[in-house]
C-alpha cells in the first residue's frame, strides 16, 4: 500500500508540476527572440543566406569589376551575437568558402588574420578567393610569412582564384592549384612565365606586359578574356584554343612581333563558340587574319569593335575584310553589337546582314 500510495502521489506532483510549466513556458516565449529556439540545422542554413558567395561571372565577360569590399563581414558579426551563435558560425565550413579582400600594406596583418579565419573554417570545401594586392610591397610571400604555409596545406581546395597585382610569388605558386577551375589574374609585373593551372576552363587575363610568356592547357579552355593583352598573343590563343565557347578581346596592346607569317594563314574553326568579342588592333593585319579565316558555325553572339585606343576607329586595311565578315556570318547569330564604326559601308553591310537574318538584340 505504502508502494501504491507513492506512486499516487508522484503523479499528482508530476501533474501539479506540469500544469505550472505552461504559463513559464509562455512566459519565456514572450521574452526571448523565436530564432533562438531554431535548431542548428535551420540556423546554419539562415546563416548560409547571409553569407552568400561572391559573384564574379562578371569578370569572365570583362564587365565592372566588383567593388573592393567594405571590410564587413557577416560571419563576424555572427558569431559577435552569442556564444551558441559563434560557435555555429565557427562550426559552419560553406559560409568561410567565398572571399572578397583587399590587402594594403598598412593593414595587412589584420587582413591575414581574416584570411587565416575562412583557410581554416571553411573546412574542406573549395574555395572561391578574390585578392587584391594595393600597394603592396610584401613580395617575398604570398600575403604574410605567418599565414603563407595554410594556402600551400589548401592549395587543392581553390575552385575560383581573382589575383589584382599578385606579388610574384603567387606566379610560382599557381601550378600547385591542381583543382582550379577559374582564374582571373592582372599579370603587371608578375615575371615570367605566367603557367596557368591544366585544370583551368576559364581564364581571364589582364594586362599581360610583351614578351612575358603564357602557358595554359590549351584543349582544356572553354571561355577566355583579355584585356590589354599583346594582339599577337590573343590571336594565337584563339587559334590554339579549339574547344572555346565564350572569347572576348578587348584593347589588345602593341605586339610582340609584327611577323605576318605567325598569324594564322589558313582558315580555322571554332565548332563550338557561341560568343565571340574583337576589338580591332594597331596591327590591321590580325584584324584581318580573324576576319578572314576565323569560322564560327554556331555563333549567337558577336562583339565588334572599333579601337577606342589612340589609333583610330578602323583601319581600311581591315574595312572591307570586317564588312565581309559581317556579311557571311551564321544564321544562329541572335545578338550583334557593333561600337565605334562609323564608316557607310559597315553599316550598309550590317544592315544587309540584318534584313535576311533575323537578329533579336542589336
Amino acid at each position: 500500500d505504502s508502494l501504491n500510495n507513492k506512486t499516487r502521489s508522484l503523479a499528482t506532483l508530476a501533474e501539479k508540476l506540469k500544469t505550472e510549466r505552461v504559463p513559464l513556458l509562455q512566459k519565456l516565449n514572450e521574452i526571448q527572440p523565436t530564432i533562438s529556439v531554431l535548431p542548428r540545422e535551420i540556423l546554419a542554413l539562415v546563416f548560409q543566406y547571409t553569407c552568400p558567395p561572391h559573384d564574379f561571372d562578371p569578370i569572365y565577360d570583362l564587365k565592372k569589376l566588383p567593388n573592393p569590399s567594405k571590410g564587413s563581414y557577416p560571419q563576424f558579426i555572427l558569431a559577435g551575437v552569442s556564444g551558441h551563435w559563434r560557435q555555429l558560425v565557427f562550426a559552419s565550413p560553406r559560409i568561410w568558402t567565398s572571399l572578397d579582400l583587399s590587402l594594403t600594406q598598412d593593414v595587412y596583418l589584420k587582413r591575414s588574420n581574416i584570411l587565416r579565419c575562412f583557410l581554416t573554417y571553411s573546412g574542406h570545401c573549395p574555395l572561391s578567393f578574390y585578392l587584391r594586392f594595393v600597394m603592396y610591397n610584401n613580395i617575398n610571400h604570398l600575403v604574410h610569412g605567418e599565414i603563407d604555409h595554410l594556402f600551400y596545406e589548401h592549395a587543392w581546395r581553390f575552385r575560383e582564384l581573382y589575383l589584382l597585382y599578385p606579388p610574384r610569388k603567387w606566379v610560382k605558386f599557381l601550378p600547385q592549384l591542381s583543382n582550379l577551375v577559374n582564374i582571373s589574374i592582372h599579370c603587371h609585373d608578375v615575371g615570367d612565365p605566367v603557367l596557368i593551372p591544366n585544370s583551368c576552363s576559364r581564364i581571364t587575363i589582364f594586362d599581360l606586359p610583351r614578351a612575358v610568356v603564357l602557358e595554359l592547357s590549351y584543349l582544356d579552355v572553354t571561355v577566355l578574356s583579355l584585356l590589354y593583352v599583346p594582339v599577337d598573343v590573343a590571336t594565337s590563343l584563339l587559334v590554339q584554343c579549339p574547344n572555346l565557347v565564350r572569347y572576348r578581346c578587348r584593347l589588345a596592346s602593341s605586339p610582340n612581333s609584327r611577323d605576318p607569317s605567325k598569324l594564322p594563314q589558313h582558315p580555322f574553326t571554332l565548332p563550338h563558340l557561341t560568343t565571340f568579342e574583337w576589338e580591332t588592333s594597331e596591327w590591321p593585319d590580325a584584324d584581318g587574319a580573324v576576319c578572314r579565316l576565323l569560322q564560327m558555325p554556331v555563333l549567337q553572339t558577336l562583339c565588334w569593335r572599333g579601337s577606342q585606343g589612340g589609333w583610330g576607329i578602323l583601319y581600311p586595311e581591315s574595312y572591307s575584310e570586317s564588312a565581309s565578315c559581317l556579311h557571311h556570318l551564321p544564321s544562329t547569330v541572335s545578338a550583334l553589337l557593333l561600337s565605334h564604326i562609323m564608316m557607310d559601308r559597315e553599316y550598309q553591310t550590317a544592315l544587309h546582314y540584318l534584313h535576311d537574318n533575323p537578329i533579336e538584340c542589336l
